[in-house]
């Protein structure tokens, strides 16, 4: 991975958490914020992806290519979707 150096300015507010973490993590401030960095993008990620989705299910609603679901298929259907979100919360 390359890395990049930014300045950023930060409040004291900021700048105490960051220090505070950093010394509970025993980790320098700057791989603190990188990790911080990190997490922020991978849900800004998952929102993105999370909204094409939604937009994708919208347009096959509205062109009638949408599925009926009974309530025992949607309890299987939930199921699969917490088992399948846990793994990839396991994997990172």
């Amino acid at each position: 991975m390359t890395q990049t150096s930014i300045l950023v300015p930060l409040n004291a507010e900021v700048q105490g958490r960051l220090t505070a973490l950093a010394e509970e993590r025993q980790q320098p401030i700057a791989e603190v914020a990188a990790d911080i960095l990190a997490m922020y993008v991978d849900s800004w990620e998952m929102s993105e992806e999370l909204l094409s989705s939604l937009d994708l299910a919208e347009q096959a609603v509205d062109a009638d290519e949408s599925e009926e679901y009974s309530v025992e298929s949607l309890h299987t259907l939930v199921d699969s979707i917490q088992k399948r979100g846990m793994a990839r919360l396991v994997e990172r």
